[in-house]
């Protein structure tokens, strides 16, 4: 139990949140920095709401799973920012909220800058759709309405 705690705080710190607090954990607010430091299905309980999270940190992928129930199953789903990686670098953001695509999304050119930057809501692009150049320059902007691109 010591070495769970340790690993969470480690894992929490830099978001000054300490896993036996009485606050809620901030999925949204976890970064790929905090996922590398933690092993990859470190499996957790936030004591503030009962929900149950699971890490995901392998080479290529680092993301937050929240474990659910579906049809009298239990499943794990993403939940939260997962990202990414190939070579190290990271390649592209997905938010997930309980396993849909909600959120920002962005995929990165090797050098870092952003490519594509939109945001989802249960799936469906919604709001501005942004297309960068690799100095990071807007080259084109869309927008969407619940996945329908919209104007001309």
């Amino acid at each position: 139990m010591k070495t769970l705690i340790a690993i969470l705080y480690t894992f929490f710190i830099s978001m000054n949140v300490v896993a036996q607090s009485a606050e809620k954990i901030d999925y949204s607010q976890i970064k790929l920095e905090h996922l590398e430091r933690v092993a990859d299905k470190t499996v957790f309980t936030d004591e503030a709401s009962g929900e149950t999270y699971r890490v995901e940190n392998k080479e290529n992928t680092k993301g937050l799973w929240i474990q659910i129930t579906s049809g009298g199953k239990t499943k794990f789903v993403q939940h939260g920012p997962y990202y990414s990686l190939s070579n190290g670098i990271k390649t592209a953001l997905r938010t997930y909220e309980y396993g849909k695509l909600t959120g920002l999304q962005e995929t990165y050119y090797s050098n870092g800058g952003v490519t594509r930057r939109y945001y989802t809501k249960n799936g469906l692009k919604e709001g501005r759709y942004e297309y960068f150049g690799e100095k990071g320059d807007l080259v084109t902007e869309e927008h969407y309405a619940k996945g329908d691109k919209q104007g001309a």
